[in-house]
């Protein structure tokens, strides 16, 4: 039976370990970032797959919905850039630097995140929100450099949208890589570590993922936040 030539040559790059576009024999992109299938949505209920109060990543930017948490993630940055003592330039490089890195971990990553400079805004926003969160949460909201009444970073703000934001964060189409998290607490504070001495995950019982800081190396900062029990 004759075959395609065109197929043949196609399936012996494959094999000489030559796919034609510079990934190695038998590699699959770096996706680790996933949709969840249309067919298991329809079986269940779609709302239990969308975030509630605020997006993470991509897959719900934009959502009518959650617009409202948009100004608090640049309060957010404001915050932790103004805290870190370094330009709002220096952080937008650092992401830029893994923005390749970035968009491969996400699984069918919608064109217009190739083009521009709103990836690198959305995950620049998105990822200072997610560590700015994590330090208030840990210090019940009585954080120094916002105010008592603050919506969101606040004894009240933590009171009111912990159980949502906790929810939002352990979806599986609302989260953030954690190289990006990475870079994001070495430009802050100063720090360049790898990622298996900042960031500890583990299971619990009830089946969730949990990022904790090893802050035992940090004890010489005082302003460094210790993520506990932040499921992704």
């Amino acid at each position: 039976m004759a075959m395609s030539s065109r197929w043949v040559a196609e399936i012996e790059r494959y094999i000489r370990g030559d796919a034609g576009d510079g990934s190695p024999r038998g590699s699959m992109p770096g996706h680790s970032i996933y949709r969840v299938p249309q067919y298991i949505k329809n079986m269940t209920n779609p709302d239990a797959y969308r975030p509630q109060v605020v997006s993470l990543g991509p897959f719900h930017h934009g959502d009518p919905a959650l617009m409202p948490m948009e100004k608090h993630k640049c309060r957010a940055v404001a915050h932790l850039v103004n805290r870190s003592g370094r330009p709002l330039d220096y952080f937008v490089a650092v992401v830029e630097e893994i923005k390749l890195q970035l968009q491969d971990t996400y699984e069918n990553l919608e064109d217009k995140w190739y083009q521009g400079t709103d990836f690198v805004e959305m995950m620049l926003k998105d990822g200072c929100f997610l560590l700015e969160m994590a330090r208030a949460f840990e210090q019940n909201g009585r954080v120094e450099d916002y105010e008592p009444d603050d919506p969101v970073f606040s004894e009240h703000g933590c009171l009111y949208l912990f159980g949502g934001i906790k929810s939002d964060v352990i979806l599986m189409e609302n989260q953030l890589p954690l190289l990006l998290l990475q870079k994001l607490i070495g430009a802050a504070y100063n720090h360049d570590f790898q990622l298996d001495r900042i960031l500890k995950i583990k299971p619990t019982r009830e089946g969730e993922w949990l990022v904790y800081l090893r802050t035992k190396t940090f004890s010489g900062n005082k302003n460094y936040p210790q993520i506990r029990r932040i499921a992704v």
